[in-house]
């Protein structure tokens, strides 16, 4: 009889734990992340992939997802950040014990640069510690190609040109250019020159694009393409 029962105390022992490992709630560190006071148990920091971006970045968004492990039924009083600049949403404010929490935050990176930001959940059991996710992100500069002007208008030799000028990151490598020309066009392209390193060793260069037109042409448009990067367009007339 005594062995029968300690045989069921341990298959019970056995299911609870692998109900606990399924659960992630298996241990206090691990693949699964870590557990905090409150019962809950994930991976509290997240760090965003380098993302390029112009003079401000958009937003950047991650989901927490966390198991509550402990015994008691928890219940959100509110929500803090270290910031205007992020945001979070819980899915329910009240987490009974085995359930799961999901917290939606997003984040703006504001531009170049490192960026760390917190979002603490503040319970209503003040014997609780505030549950703190953490956020980091790092903007690097973004290609950008510009042209000037987008109008232009040949003289009355048939020739016009505009002005290229291109920005890369630090030890980015020259990008190729390609020139879609409409018939009756034909156009050259001079050498890059460096004319400026800006803001965290970023590169800005310059070139001109000469357009010669011949006689039959009236209008059209000069497609500037550069892979990743959205087409730049001049608008391309003949001389009076």
């Amino acid at each position: 009889m005594w062995g029968d029962a300690m045989k069921a105390a341990l298959a019970r022992c056995h299911l609870v734990l692998i109900a606990s490992l399924l659960s992630g709630c298996g241990g206090e560190q691990g693949s699964e992340g870590s557990t905090h006071a409150s019962g809950l148990r994930g991976h509290l920091s997240h760090t965003f992939p380098v993302t390029p971006v112009g003079g401000s970045a958009g937003s950047l968004d991650h989901t927490f997802r966390l198991s509550h492990c402990g015994t008691s039924t928890l219940h959100i009083d509110s929500i803090k950040t270290t910031c205007g600049c992020v945001a979070a949403t819980p899915s329910s404010m009240v987490i009974a014990p085995g359930e799961m929490l999901s917290v939606n935050t997003m984040m703006k990176l504001g531009g170049i640069g490192r960026r760390e930001v917190a979002v603490s959940l503040q319970f209503e059991d003040d014997q609780i510690p505030p549950l703190m996710l953490h956020l980091a992100g790092q903007g690097v500069l973004r290609r950008a190609l510009l042209v000037r002007p987008e109008v232009a208008r040949a003289d009355e030799l048939h020739q016009a040109s505009v002005s290229l000028s291109l920005v890369l990151p630090s030890g980015s490598p020259m990008p190729e250019l390609m020139v879609e020309c409409p018939d009756g066009v034909t156009s050259h392209l001079a050498a890059w020159q460096q004319v400026l390193i800006g803001q965290g060793g970023s590169r800005r260069f310059e070139r001109r694009l000469d357009f010669e037109v011949s006689p039959g042409f009236t209008r059209g448009a000069v497609r500037v393409r550069m892979e990743g990067h959205p087409d730049r367009v001049v608008q391309l007339a003949a001389g009076d």
